[in-house]
């Protein structure tokens, strides 16, 4: 019953912290896999990856519109206007030269804060290692946007960057902070503490194997439940207004 009403509430409004998405679950292991030119035809990624070199080629606007609603429609997520317009202004600025990238470091301050808004467990805070460890799963998925840089700064039109731009577009700043609210609510390599994930990372970097964790379901759960009640004390404008206070940390102009 708890669930049920959880999906019933404007949950949306925080960017889809526990709306379905287009996968449950990325690899630990990421180093030494190869990076494809594309994955156009075989991952549900597909038409972000197709809609992100539109804008690598020089789209202009239309493809920065189309980027940031496909961006969403990834997540099965339904925004306010004003909020995908945001993203696109900035994106443009972006994409022309007249503003800098999102570091990594903003998607942390967003995850943390929301971790401190909805009083979930201490697994759902992030850090720099971890954020920069779904990016380069998450470019292994969609290789013209994660990662990828502005379009003036690629050797030729279309390139893939074999390597990570260490910061975000705006648009990608916003999918990679969609992602990891989504890995957060599914995937147990992502529910860990911070002293967990320092553990994981000393285990890998000394025995060379990585390691995957059985779901948990009660993680998940645990997650469910602080957000209900947070929720239950909320407003419909204090929900409205958390997409746009997370856009105003990752400096995403209004």
């Amino acid at each position: 019953m708890r669930r049920t009403l959880l999906y019933s509430v404007p949950i949306i409004a925080i960017f889809s912290l526990i709306g379905a998405a287009a996968f449950n679950s990325l690899d630990f292991r990421t180093s030494g896999m190869a990076l494809p030119a594309s994955y156009d035809g075989n991952f549900a990624f597909s038409q972000l990856n197709i809609k992100a070199r539109a804008v690598n080629e020089g789209g202009g606007s239309a493809a920065v519109n189309d980027l940031v609603n496909e961006l969403f429609t990834t997540f099965s997520t339904t925004v306010a206007s004003d909020v995908k317009t945001r993203i696109a202004n900035s994106e443009t600025l972006y994409q022309t030269n007249q503003r800098g990238g999102v570091t990594e470091t903003a998607v942390v301050q967003v995850i943390n804060g929301l971790q401190v808004k909805f009083n979930t467990p201490e697994f759902c805070k992030t850090d720099v290692y971890e954020v920069r460890k779904l990016r380069q799963a998450l470019q292994l998925l969609a290789p013209q946007f994660v990662g990828h840089g502005r379009q003036s700064e690629q050797s030729a039109v279309g390139d893939v960057n074999t390597t990570i731009v260490p910061e975000m577009s705006p648009a990608e700043a916003v999918f990679v902070a969609l992602a990891m609210m989504n890995q957060k609510m599914s995937n147990p390599n992502y529910q860990l503490t911070q002293a967990e994930r320092t553990a994981m990372w000393n285990d890998l970097h000394s025995t060379k194997v990585g390691q995957s964790l059985a779901d948990d379901p009660a993680k998940s759960e645990l997650v469910n439940e602080a957000i209900f009640d947070k929720v239950a004390t909320m407003s419909s404008n204090d929900l409205l207004a958390i997409p746009h206070r997370a856009l105003d940390i990752l400096g995403i102009e209004n």
